[in-house]
């Protein structure tokens, strides 16, 4: 349950015992627990420390602009002009807009091609690209932290269910 250590002792104790895809598994699990704390150290430095004062869903004062873009922008979480993509609750749904303009679920993209090919099909310059497939669009759309947590806890969850059935003194045996 501890990450990184947890699959890092559980890959040991699998390469001892011969168990040489088990250790590979754990291994690849445990990188990933690695990948997931980093993104989440830097996602709380990056998103979390910037929104310490006021929040997207302050006041606006008279004659200053409203809106989430330009907090997001006066923060730094986005460039003045860039795309940013609403990955975890869309624009068009009813939540409110207080929170999925948060930080934490706008993902900023790299240009308006990859942000239009997201949601469909995008044209440049007279060339239609097609919309990304599932895969590319979970990629390209989600930030760093949240795939490091899909994998690690897929990966997790496939582990236990790998467990189910085995016997219990083995798995109680100190390694």
């Amino acid at each position: 349950m501890i990450p990184i250590w947890g699959s890092g002792k559980e890959a040991l104790a699998d390469y001892e015992d011969g168990n040489y895809l088990g250790a590979a598994i754990n291994a690849g699990l445990a990188a990933s627990d690695v990948f997931l704390v980093k993104a989440a150290i830097s996602g709380v430095a990056k998103g979390g420390l910037k929104m310490a004062g006021p929040h997207v869903w302050r006041k606006w004062e008279k004659g200053q602009a409203t809106g989430a873009r330009p907090w997001l922008v006066e923060k730094e979480f986005v460039k003045k002009g860039q795309p940013a993509h609403h990955w975890a609750f869309e624009q068009h749904t009813k939540v409110p807009d207080f929170i999925k303009n948060q930080p934490l679920f706008v993902k900023p993209m790299k240009d308006a091609v990859q942000h239009g090919r997201v949601h469909h099909p995008y044209t440049v310059d007279g060339v239609r690209l097609p919309r990304f497939n599932p895969v590319q669009r979970l990629w390209y759309g989600t930030p760093q932290w949240a795939k490091a947590g899909y994998v690690s806890s897929a990966g997790h969850s496939g582990m236990a269910a790998g467990r189910t059935g085995a016997d219990q003194d083995d798995l109680r045996r100190r390694r």
